[in-house]
């Protein structure tokens, strides 16, 4: 009888939103994965995040977590600034590493990571979850059977409103990591590539300031094989996540904040028409079971987090090819960073062209 792989011994370092409100909720109960420590520099929010999820070793500081003994793996989940810095010293003590998005905050930095990751003999994921929602991984398996015929087009639209007296003082400025081009439109970005199959060419922006840059911002963008891709992101509006996908034989809508929200329509048809009309209301039916059970562990969105740090054990204990890669968030990363340019400029700019640092708002 096989017996089971030891569980993933895993440490996060930060405490933040990300840490507390998304990862610990789904690692509490996925299996083959046990928190085992916390770090983090606000020594208030460190008690306060490991009592709750009744995490038993805390830290004041990254090196001293990575000293903890019997540690496998460690998630960092910093501001982008100390992405590099705080991955680099994972890599260093030989741990296995999950990094959040974005990948850090220049080219130079990613670039070190990704030589520094090729010598350390250890396993890296770079923290797309939205590639494990369960919608998109439909939408990529009917994309690669050619269900949508010649792609061309790709929109996006999420919005994620923050509330500024709850927000670090980091979130307020776009160089710091803070705006919803550097938090939000990356996971697009990324998204683009990983159901396209291609990389961003060209990409245009333009974005609105409030109290914090780039509140809400607006792209569009040609991919290196034609396929147009646009995107609409907010930070002040109500929660939303859309993918609509178009091509000559079909269209499919994805509402990644649904259970019914996967909505392929044929070439041909209409969204008012009957066939569709009822064909929304048997998925609904059919999805309502499931639906109810996973709104109890936070919905499909949840699902994504937990699917990703399942398949990061699966790289880390089973031998499994990690699905995003440090190139993949360097590929976003430079998308990004195009796109602050061409923010600042009013004018599109080659991906290739993108400046390798993320350059600060002008308002």
């Amino acid at each position: 009888m096989k017996t089971a792989d030891p569980a993933l011994k895993v440490g996060l370092i930060g405490c933040g939103e990300v840490t507390r409100f998304k990862h610990l909720v789904v690692l509490r109960e996925a299996p083959g994965l046990e928190v085992v420590a916390l770090a983090d520099l606000d020594e208030a929010r460190l008690r306060t995040v490991a009592d709750q999820f009744g995490v038993p070793h805390r830290y004041r500081d990254a090196e001293a977590l990575l000293a903890h003994p019997g540690l496998d793996a460690v998630g960092v989940c910093v501001p982008v600034r100390a992405h590099a810095e705080t991955a680099l010293a994972v890599l260093d003590a030989g741990k296995h590493l999950f990094i959040e998005k974005p990948l850090c905050a220049s080219l130079d930095e990613a670039d070190r990571l990704r030589d520094r990751a090729g010598r350390a003999g250890v396993k890296v994921m770079v923290g797309h979850h939205m590639r494990w929602h369960r919608f998109v991984r439909r939408a990529r398996a009917m994309l690669q059977q050619g269900a949508f015929g010649a792609v061309e087009s790709i929109r996006t639209l999420w919005n994620s409103p923050r509330i500024n007296r709850e927000n670090p003082a980091w979130r307020f400025r776009r160089e710091r990591g803070g705006g919803v081009l550097v938090e939000i439109a990356v996971h697009c970005f990324d998204l683009w590539r990983f159901l396209l199959g291609s990389d961003v060419e060209t990409i245009y922006a333009v974005s609105r300031h409030g109290e914090r840059d780039d509140e809400s911002l607006a792209v569009t963008a040609r991919m290196d094989n034609g396929m147009l891709a646009s995107g609409l992101f907010s930070e002040t509006t109500p929660h939303e996540i859309e993918i609509e996908i178009c091509g000559t034989a079909g269209r499919a809508r994805l509402g990644c904040l649904r259970f019914d929200g996967f909505e392929f329509l044929p070439a041909g048809t209409a969204p008012g028409e009957i066939g569709p009309r009822l064909a929304r209301l048997r998925n609904f039916l059919r999805e309502l079971p499931g639906g109810l059970a996973a709104m109890r562990r936070g919905g499909d969105y949840f699902g994504s987090y937990r699917a990703e740090w399942l398949h990061f054990r699966d790289v880390v204990r089973r031998g499994a090819s990690s699905e995003c890669t440090l190139d993949d968030g360097r590929r976003a990363l430079q998308v990004v960073l195009a796109a602050a340019q061409s923010l600042n400029s009013g004018a599109p700019v080659r991906v290739a062209d993108a400046p390798r640092v993320i350059v600060p708002a002008r308002r």
